[in-house]
């Protein structure tokens, strides 16, 4: 629920300033409720269309599965070789320098 997860975790960040929710566009998951919710919260919904995940599935595995490998592992080997504090913000700065170490 938009309630419970998305919009706790992203108001702050955002400091009132509009948010971008995506969501798979299957009825289910869309209420007048959630979208009053939104509306109200200063988030817009994105729906895909139904039936199109067979087109985004390149994203999932040319992208997202990739990135997801590449995260993995450098958490792992920073936790290994290092006192890490593995946060969501310093995620990409460490893939980053992950990255610079294997060019």
């Amino acid at each position: 629920m938009i309630t419970e997860s998305f919009d706790p975790t992203t108001k702050e960040k955002a400091k009132g300033k509009p948010r971008l929710l995506i969501c798979d566009g299957h009825d289910s998951h869309i209420s007048a409720a959630f979208l009053c919710h939104c509306l109200d919260n200063n988030i817009f919904v994105f729906l895909l269309l139904p039936h199109s995940s067979h087109l985004l599935q390149p994203l999932d595995v040319g992208v997202f599965s990739p990135l997801k490998m590449a995260m993995s592992s450098q958490v792992i080997r920073s936790s290994e070789l290092e006192s890490c504090d593995f946060k969501r913000r310093n995620g990409l700065k460490i893939i980053l320098k992950q990255e610079r170490r294997q060019w």
